[in-house]
């Protein structure tokens, strides 16, 4: 799946990855010597549910939310810690103690996070330090934002001495506070995996490439650029399919910093950003924005060949686009003013319009568009009620339709091994290019609506709203 949107509008915002942790704080981060890695291993019980084999709950103090899944490893955060538990337990194989701050970023090769102003990448699978470098501060600027700054601070003085009651004689005055300035500002973690991690840098409008085992040295510097995607699917908009990355100059090869065979046209143009989105090769597009200020209309999706560098299909009115390598069309969403919207499905091939339709919110569910499927929410003022709906993506059909309260989460969901999993009263499967439906398993009455919900290979991991941590064998 992939989404690429020009202009932020959520109800519900999605989950996005998170940060972790620095080398030169290991002992005050609580991060356990020799290997970077706290070892925990609270109990888990069989919950006795019928149909699948469900296991937990796994307890987690302050749980808030799976934030990454690398593998059989999911990282879920709570205040100052990071936890790595291994599904096949479920039992938490280490934990990341410190200061840190979002996101949280990697896949096997590297879990990259930023603690203390230090960026540190880790073993996904043990917690052991792997690579270390502090990352640089940058002055203060015009624009950043600035904390309030009280008019003035009251002040008693006691000029010593008592009076007959034997209190203390004092005068009160206004003293003038001085005006507070913005803090400073680090570089930022846009992107990491394959080894290698993406930073930006706001004091001189950079971006910078590093390994994951010296993260002190870039491989490559190029003038930043910002990705409408950025306000959306977050800062990994930036790099596509793992290869190349948007800069202000041009798509450039992420290992190289050269030119990508494609792209040249990436940057700022008198009409907004031109920009390339994708998580594979064989799926990118070419976004073009309106500029920010004019609103101009909506902004345009064309697939494109980064091959010959030329288009696949005609380009479509577009803020928001889903693309998925399985799937023969793609999804675009137009933006209105009244905060309604409109969904187009595109053939990939030729660009032809299947269906159309009004007021589906794809960004209120992690679904989006998986193979043949396009799951997405609706929302009805008048009653207060949205839905969970699944379409099928060819022919806007509707395979399935859960209703929800407004005041209620909507039922868990995600995508994963060919399939669209929901969690309602059970857990449903269905397969993302027929639409056929499979029951899982019952689900246990701590999970009815499921916070966050994963799928890996062979499992599915679900944070209750208590947030202890089920698992379901697949």
């Amino acid at each position: 799946m992939s989404r690429s949107p020009a202009k932020p509008r959520s109800r519900r915002p999605l989950a996005v990855g998170v940060a972790l942790a620095a080398f030169a704080c290991l002992s005050a981060c609580g991060v356990t010597q020799p290997n970077g890695m706290t070892p925990a291993n609270p109990p888990a019980t069989t919950a006795g549910q019928s149909s699948g084999q469900w296991r937990g709950p796994l307890n987690l103090p302050s749980t808030y939310s799976i934030f990454l899944t690398i593998g059989e490893t999911v990282v879920i955060s709570s205040d100052q810690r990071l936890t790595g538990v291994d599904l096949s337990g479920p039992n938490a194989a280490w934990t990341i103690d410190g200061d840190w701050a979002p996101p949280v970023l990697g896949d096997a090769t590297g879990l990259v996070v930023m603690i203390d102003r230090n960026l540190t990448v880790y073993d996904p699978r043990t917690g052991a330090v792997i690579g270390n470098a502090p990352m640089t501060p940058r002055p203060p600027q015009p624009g950043d934002s600035t904390p309030p700054t009280p008019e003035s601070t009251t002040v008693t003085v006691n000029p010593g001495g008592t009076f007959s009651d034997g209190n203390p004689p004092s005068s009160t005055f206004t003293e003038p506070t001085a005006p507070q300035t913005p803090p400073v500002v680090w570089e930022t973690l846009y992107w990491a995996g394959n080894g290698l991690v993406l930073t930006g840098n706001e004091s001189d409008g950079t971006i910078c490439v590093r390994t994951m085992t010296a993260p002190g040295t870039c491989l490559w510097t190029a003038p930043n650029m910002w990705t409408p995607a950025a306000d959306f699917v977050g800062t990994s908009s930036y790099v596509m399919a793992g290869k190349w990355v948007n800069t202000a100059r041009g798509v450039v090869d992420i290992e190289t910093g050269k030119p990508a065979p494609f792209g040249a046209d990436a940057g700022a143009s008198p009409a907004g950003p031109v920009y390339y989105y994708g998580q594979t090769p064989d799926r990118l597009l070419r976004m073009t924005s309106p500029d920010q200020l004019r609103r101009t209309g909506p902004g345009t999706a064309q697939p494109w060949d980064a091959t010959t560098d030329r288009p696949i299909s005609p380009a479509v009115p577009a803020d928001i686009v889903d693309a998925d390598p399985p799937s023969p069309v793609f999804i675009a969403t137009v933006n209105h003013a009244d905060d309604a919207n409109t969904v187009t499905a595109y053939s990939w091939a030729s660009g032809q319009q299947l269906w159309t339709q009004d007021n589906l919110f794809q960004w209120n569910t992690v679904i989006g568009l998986s193979g043949n499927i396009y799951g997405s929410t609706t929302y009805s003022p008048s009653d207060h009620e949205q839905d969970l709906v699944l379409l099928d993506a060819s022919t806007g059909q509707e395979l399935a339709r859960y209703p929800v309260p407004v005041t209620s989460p909507i039922p868990g969901s995600t995508v994963g091994n060919g399939k669209v999993y929901v969690g309602a009263d059970s857990v449903f499967a269905y397969d993302n290019q027929t639409g056929a439906k499979q029951t899982l398993a019952v689900m246990p009455e701590q999970l009815t609506q499921a916070s966050d919900f994963v799928a890996t290979p062979t499992h599915l991991a679900m944070l209750s709203q208590t947030r202890n941590l089920w698992v379901l064998d697949l």
